[in-house]
């Protein structure tokens, strides 16, 4: 990202075809069922446009890891034959896994929890990670593997004889945890924590703001002291997170540990909600499309991300400048000059590098442009 910090949409919550809940993309194991996925998520992408993918499964990154092969796939076959574009050229896809931790709501209902990774460590989550948490029941132990989901969910139903696949789905309506335990498992590996965003869920449905009960009240804060941002489309949670509702910013840091940025997904469980929040509240991110930019938003949450239908900030003028182009150039036998095909951010006012990096001279190229008589 040349360009720098840009507004752009990000869709934190697209399930794959392997979200075991409420999958309504088609049967996983066909291959019709993922070309159809791939080629919506390409179209999406592409047509609104989407900078940015979280690909979201329950207790699992397998959805992340199918997209990414076959994005690595279709790039390696573009740079064969020489092809410009390919499937979701430009878009950051990164792993979105979607918890349920307790206590409930009072709509009797777990609460959402969602676990944002840097794609860096995809690699180390079933080892660091989904091993690493746990759930009791009748005095057996169960890790949040594919396997002993699988386990707990003959258990629970007492039918060993229960085909793998709906023994799965069970043992993830029933494998709960509760922060303290994932904070534990984090806390216990600083390379995991670095690149995880813990986002809660604000519905009052299956959201911390569902738990009603006042004795219940400092469970419900320590949720959201943990947690680095907040899953709500609701103008009034980004205010009241932001400090501008009845609580002022110092009381939300002393309360919740910082103020809170409110992020936006589709939520989508089947290919026409790909893309499509409710009532058109796109999210927008104001920062390079990277893992190290999303993470700009935790330290400016009210001026990195907004969430609406139209662009935060249109175009300025139809006279910026998007972009400076220099063919390579032989001055004379002692000068010289490479290529050059830079982006410029509408915004950009500085231009920052050490002695003979070649500020002025970019500068006196830009000039030269507006000379009379320069072609």
């Amino acid at each position: 990202m040349s360009k720098g910090s840009t507004w752009n949409i990000w869709d934190f919550h697209v399930h794959s075809p392997f979200s075991v809940l409420n999958n309504g993309f088609g049967d996983n194991t066909q291959e019709t069922t993922w070309l159809n996925y791939f080629q919506k998520l390409d179209e999406v992408a592409k047509s609104k446009p989407i900078a940015a993918l979280g690909i979201t499964d329950y207790f699992s990154i397998d959805g992340y890891k199918r997209v990414k092969a076959h994005y690595e796939k279709r790039k390696e076959e573009a740079q064969q034959n020489n092809l410009d574009d390919h499937f979701l050229k430009g878009v950051f896809i990164f792993p979105n896994v979607e918890l349920r931790i307790l206590p409930s709501t009072s709509q009797d209902r777990p609460i959402n929890l969602h676990l944002l990774f840097s794609p860096t460590i995809a690699d180390e989550l079933e080892d660091k990670l989904f091993s690493q948490l746990t759930f009791s029941y009748n005095d057996t132990t169960f890790n949040c593997s594919r396997n002993d989901l699988i386990r707990l969910g003959k258990k629970h139903a007492n039918a060993d004889s229960m085909p793998d696949d709906t023994a799965y789905e069970t043992g993830v309506n029933q494998f709960k945890i509760t922060v303290d335990d994932l904070k534990a498992v984090l806390n216990a590996n600083s390379h995991i924590r670095r690149n995880t965003l813990v986002i809660v869920s604000n519905s009052n449905h299956d959201g911390a703001s569902g738990i009603q009960h006042s004795s219940l009240a400092a469970t419900r804060d320590n949720i959201y002291y943990f947690a680095d941002g907040i899953f709500s489309a609701n103008p009034n949670d980004r205010d009241y997170f932001l400090g501008n509702k009845v609580d002022s910013p110092p009381e939300i840091i002393r309360r919740y540990r910082s103020l809170k940025p409110c992020i936006h997904g589709s939520d989508s469980h089947e290919l026409d909600k790909i893309g499509v929040p409710d009532i058109k509240r796109y999210c927008w991110l104001k920062s390079e499309v990277s893992w190290e930019g999303l993470k700009y938003i935790l330290y400016e949450p009210d001026e990195r991300v907004k969430i609406q239908e139209d662009n935060p900030e249109p175009d300025k003028s139809i006279y910026t400048l998007s972009k400076i182009g220099l063919s390579a150039t032989q001055v004379n036998d002692f000068l010289s000059m490479d290529s050059l095909n830079t982006a410029l951010n509408q915004n950009l006012i500085t231009i920052i590098g050490g002695r003979g990096s070649g500020k002025t001279a970019l500068l006196d190229l830009l000039a030269s442009c507006f000379h009379e008589g320069a072609k």
